[in-house]
């Protein structure tokens, strides 16, 4: 009886693995990286990155084995806005394109012209399956190609758009007008701003076409497309483009959300205006909090003294270069909002305010990092090994395996599966250290029994259950690769 209990942790073991090779079934738009009939498959763009202002984007699929596809066989595509494949969730209309392989079976290709679907910034996804059309796709028996390919269509001059409400507390009272501020505008380009659910009688709240590049815009808002006669939360949309009617766009990319009270709220809890260093120094940029290189910077201040004229000064950190100045004058609100430089360099900068003579109000330090996109490329697997995608950055990147991060015991994904994996191989490494030890510690034992019969005994059992319990480990991994991959062919098994 003491030999099965202490079987019992691997048993346990043996029951978490089962539990990962179940989980590892997968439905059919789940994230998972681009393989099909065993072989991996190879999506490229071009051009390589999509920008907004472009017409079209082609997708080429290649498989590295003749007759992968069947050439007599019709294939479809299909592209989603938002975070994540979604069939049934805010999105343009499903496109779709039937197409037939080249002749030797290696390669297809679709291109998708931005007029057929709106195009907007931030992440799509690529699925491509087998087949005529959406029926074909909602069949659970279709074939899946390529079941999520993430790519990004971009702003030129780089830079990533963030809206963001004016006030901290994002309260507002019934009967004021809400402000939003909007950060890495681009020139000539049009923004969008609607309530969530705005109907085809609605107008928009606004429409921006900004002058110049990087500006951080404040923008008052109409209070048109919903019932503000009612407290309560409100979603702003936006998007970029000039349509006449807010009706049936997409609020998934670029949204905020409004609280709605019968009272205005009361004044931010911030020192009172006009003592020192009493001003709150907001830095504009596409990453939150440090802004990214080439974004463009801009500084919010708040809680200055109303209507006084102030300079803005952009440092580097050692105070020894003078970057960019720009003089203002504070509203009514003691509200400052300033472009300071269009595309910033890698570095440590420093933000002041001075008043009019020249003495110091507040002042604040930040970091420009390599990349601080709200939206990651995620180039997809290219390779026959896709389980490191995503770790070569730090792990904190989606990958094919999913978000994420680095621990004390390595990189940890947040996907449930790929984290009780994660965790599986952690356990199953640290069984087979134990084991390693605890023979070691049989054999001393018995080396060191001097002809003890308890001793010589007890460093033999605890050799023999050692060596016992990871021979477990070892065939239970082994039978569960067996059943999983040769029987049932659960997907996600590979040798």
């Amino acid at each position: 009886m003491s030999k099965v209990f202490r079987f019992l942790p691997y048993s346990l073991l043996i029951f978490l693995a089962l539990i990962v090779s179940l989980m590892k079934t997968v439905p059919a738009f789940a994230v998972q990286p681009t393989n099909y009939k065993g072989v991996p498959i190879d999506v490229s763009l071009d051009p390589k990155q999509v920008m907004i202002d472009g017409d079209h984007v082609t997708f080429t699929i290649t498989a590295p084995n003749n007759g992968t596809f069947d050439p007599s066989q019709s294939y479809s595509y299909s592209v989603f806005p938002g975070e994540k494949v979604s069939i049934t969730g805010p999105s343009c209309p499903i496109f779709q394109q039937a197409t037939n392989p080249d002749p030797t079976g290696t390669q297809l290709v679709f291109t998708w012209k931005f007029d057929s679907c709106r195009a907007s910034l931030g992440k799509w996804h690529l699925i491509v399956w087998m087949g005529k059309g959406t029926s074909a796709l909602l069949d659970a028996n279709t074939p899946i190609i390529v079941p999520d390919y993430p790519f990004e269509i971009e702003q030129p001059q780089g830079g990533t758009l963030r809206i963001e409400a004016s006030r901290k507390s994002k309260t507002y009272g019934l009967s004021e007008t809400p402000q939003v501020n909007l950060y890495n505008a681009r020139a000539n380009n049009w923004y969008e701003f609607w309530w969530d659910g705005a109907g085809l009688l609605d107008d928009f709240a606004t429409k921006e076409h900004p002058s110049s590049d990087g500006n951080v815009l404040n923008i008052s808002l109409r209070k048109i497309g919903s019932d503000f006669t009612k407290i309560g939360p409100k979603k702003l949309c936006m998007q970029v483009g000039n349509d006449s009617k807010p009706f049936n766009l997409s609020c998934s990319t670029f949204f905020e959300y409004f609280k709605f009270d019968a009272l205005p709220p009361p004044p931010e809890s911030l020192p009172p205006p006009g003592t020192p260093n009493s001003c709150h120094i907001d830095i504009g940029a596409a990453h939150v909090p440090n802004p990214a290189v080439n974004d463009s910077v801009g500084a919010g201040v708040t809680n200055l003294p109303p209507n006084q004229q102030f300079k803005i000064n952009l440092l580097s950190q050692d105070e020894t270069t003078i970057i960019n100045s720009v003089t203002d004058t504070s509203d009514k609100q003691g509200v400052i909002n300033v472009n300071l430089k269009d595309h910033i360099d890698l570095g440590t900068y420093k933000v002041t305010i001075v008043d009019a003579n020249n003495v110091l109000v507040c002042t604040k330090d930040f970091t420009v990092t390599q990349d601080g996109s709200s939206y990651p490329k995620t180039e997809g697997c290219q390779t026959t090994d896709c389980t490191k995608a995503g770790e070569d950055s730090g792990c904190d990147v989606s990958g094919s395996r999913g978000p994420a991060i680095k621990t004390a015991i390595g990189c940890i994904h947040t996907n449930p599966a790929e984290f009780v994996k994660d965790m599986m191989t952690f356990i199953i490494g640290i069984s087979g250290g134990l084991a390693f030890l605890l023979m070691i510690l049989g054999a001393f034992q018995m080396l060191t029994s001097a002809g003890n019969p308890e001793t010589l005994h007890a460093g033999r059992e605890r050799l023999t259950s050692a060596v016992i319990g990871l021979l477990i480990v070892i065939f239970a991994t082994l039978l569960l690769q067996i059943i999983g991959l040769d029987i049932l062919q659960i997907p996600g098994f590979k040798r």
